[in-house]
This record gives C-alpha cells, sequence and structure tokens, in this order.
C-alpha cells in the first residue's frame, strides 16, 4: 500500500514551483542572453524572456508574473490531477496532446517530438518521449 500523501506539503511545492516560475520570467533563457535588468531580474513587466514572447505567443508571456511555458505545462498538470484525481499515462497523455494543440504557447522541443508521436498514433508514455536524455544530468 503507498505511504499516505501529504497534501499540504504537495501543494506548497506546487505554489512554490509556480512562485517560482513566475519570478523567473524577468530572466528566462538569459544563460546567453543578459536580462534586462540583472540588478532585479524577477519580475520584470513587461516580461523579456529569450526565444519566445508575448509578440510571438498573443495573450502569453505578455505581464509580471505570468507563467513561463513550463509553468503554463505545471499548471496543466495540476488541474489534470486535480479534476481525474487519478493519473493514468494514456488518457494524460491525450489530454496533454489536446491541451498543447490549443493553448498557442511556446512549444520546445520536447513538446514537439511528444505531439509528432501522439499524433503518429504511438499514445503511450513508453514510447513518446523515451529517448528525450535533456534531463540526464540531473
Amino acid at each position: 500500500m503507498p505511504a499516505k500523501v501529504d497534501e499540504a506539503r504537495v501543494a506548497a511545492a506546487i505554489k512554490g514551483a509556480l512562485l517560482a516560475d513566475a519570478a523567473s520570467m524577468g530572466c528566462d533563457n538569459s544563460s546567453t542572453t543578459p536580462p534586462s535588468n540583472p540588478e532585479a531580474p524577477e519580475f520584470q513587466d513587461p516580461p523579456t524572456p529569450t526565444g519566445y514572447s508575448s509578440a510571438d505567443y498573443p495573450g502569453h508571456y505578455q505581464q509580471a508574473g505570468a507563467p513561463s511555458p513550463w509553468g503554463e505545462q505545471l499548471l496543466f498538470a495540476t488541474e489534470y490531477v486535480s479534476k481525474e484525481k487519478l493519473v493514468a499515462a494514456g488518457p494524460m497523455s491525450v489530454a496533454f496532446m489536446k491541451w498543447a494543440e490549443t493553448n498557442g504557447g511556446y512549444h520546445d522541443r520536447g513538446i514537439e517530438e511528444f505531439l509528432t508521436c501522439m499524433k503518429a498514433g504511438d499514445r503511450s508514455v513508453e514510447l513518446c518521449g523515451k529517448d528525450d536524455d535533456r534531463g540526464t544530468w540531473l
């Protein structure tokens, strides 16, 4: 039997992740380009992320505190889990595919590869993304 989940701790972790994501929009992807205000990069208004912008993605990334593309993905996952109360890879993958196709925000390489795989009919977490090694350095 799985250990009891500390729901308050999970909620605090999600809130912290969303806050950190919103704060980082002022300097997101700035490893190659310095943030517009290096003395106080957090909550820049308007945000100046490198590689995606509100001009490129209307309705996204246009104000301080807005979620980054990865914050948007976290919001999808949080909302999905709170609604479904259960995570099953297949149904969540299909729901994520629909969300990614309609949210209008930036898609990184991982999302593009996931969508290509899902549209090809593979539709399984085991196949879609299995060769993604971008996080193996952790």
